[in-house]
């Protein structure tokens, strides 16, 4: 069993990507904190272990099984954040080819969701992808994709019938006038499930150095979607359209997924492997290979043309220093 105690703040790529983030995570009604500024929180993790692995560091034969059930905040720990992550590994070594080669598995199942009334904080959501999970995709890169419209007043000028933008006689200034925009950009909302599976076969080829072929797959989802229902007191200016106009998203309304960015991911490929005594973990140069990834156009709410979401690589090639289990 462990204790682990942090405080902690969340920085955003924008301002659209934090008020999606705002619009499910509001403010304290009378603090006027948000779940983004020196978050605190309290965690206890208890875990059972059963474990035959020979080696930690090259292991060739044996299996274990872990559970962690994390309890963050609550009434008993206290904190700002109120999170249950029930998490579950298992991993299996089989030494193959009169005991040259090994074979390795592994599974990963995790759930992560508030209670009390809170969201998880967003850094707290499932992401995968990297080298630790699905290795031909950048890290965090595997999550549920969201569309969102947000509306903006901007002052433009007011034009005369031949283009030319007005004048005021008295400034001599352009005379502007406040005009609503609208603009959509994807969100990534990050998983409440995940489930990771890896295989690798191992062959030595000399000294240190390993090749192993692998397979990795995985798929990160919203299962409780009461967590992308918009907050009551939310302020954020996200729309909708409907009916030929835009609209304010209402409370207790849901956020939509994209369809397909909560599939699964495959990635294969070869990776060489250099151990260093020194460190007891292997330099790993990783070739990849992604047969399923998710690269298409979506429309585009405001009308305007669709919106290219193609930041998934077909193949890549990475140099990572540990192993991805």
């Amino acid at each position: 069993m462990s204790y682990g105690l942090d405080k902690s703040s969340t920085g955003f790529t924008s301002d659209e990507n934090q008020a999606f983030f705002s619009a499910l995570w509001p403010a304290d009604r009378f603090s006027g904190r948000t779940a983004f500024e020196g978050l605190v929180r309290s965690t206890i993790t208890p875990s059972l272990t059963y474990n035959t692995v020979n080696n930690p560091f090259q292991p060739t034969r044996g299996k274990s099984f872990s559970l962690y059930l994390q309890l963050t905040g609550g009434p008993l720990l206290g904190g700002g954040a109120n999170i249950f992550r029930p998490t579950v590994e298992a991993k299996w070594f089989k030494p193959v080819n009169k005991g040259r080669n090994t074979i390795g598995m592994r599974g990963l199942f995790s759930f992560v969701s508030g209670f009390g009334g809170l969201q998880p904080p967003v850094f707290d959501r499932q992401f995968i992808g990297g080298e630790d999970s699905i290795r031909g995709f950048d890290i965090r890169l595997i999550t549920p994709l969201a569309l969102t419209t947000f509306e903006r007043t901007e002052r433009v000028p007011v034009l005369n019938p031949d283009g030319t933008p007005q004048i005021d006689p008295i400034t001599g200034q352009d005379v502007l006038r406040d005009q609503k925009r609208y603009y959509s950009s994807f969100q990534f909302v990050g998983g409440d499930t995940q489930v990771v599976y890896n295989l690798e076969y191992r062959i030595p080829i000399m000294g240190p150095v390993t090749l192993a072929p692998f397979f990795d797959i995985g798929r990160a989802w919203v299962m409780r979607r009461a967590a992308l229902t918009v907050a009551d007191n939310s302020t954020a200016g996200l729309v909708v359209l409907e009916d030929g106009a835009f609209r304010p998203v209402r409370a207790g309304e849901e956020v939509q997924v994209i369809p397909g960015t909560d599939k699964w991911r495959a990635s294969t490929g070869v990776e060489l492997q250099i151990i260093m005594p020194v460190v007891n973990a292997p330099f790993r140069l990783i070739f990849g290979y992604n047969p399923l990834r998710f690269n298409e156009f979506v429309p585009n709410p405001t009308g305007a043309a669709p919106i290219p979401i193609i930041f998934e690589k077909r193949s890549d090639i990475r140099f990572s220093v540990g192993r991805t289990f």
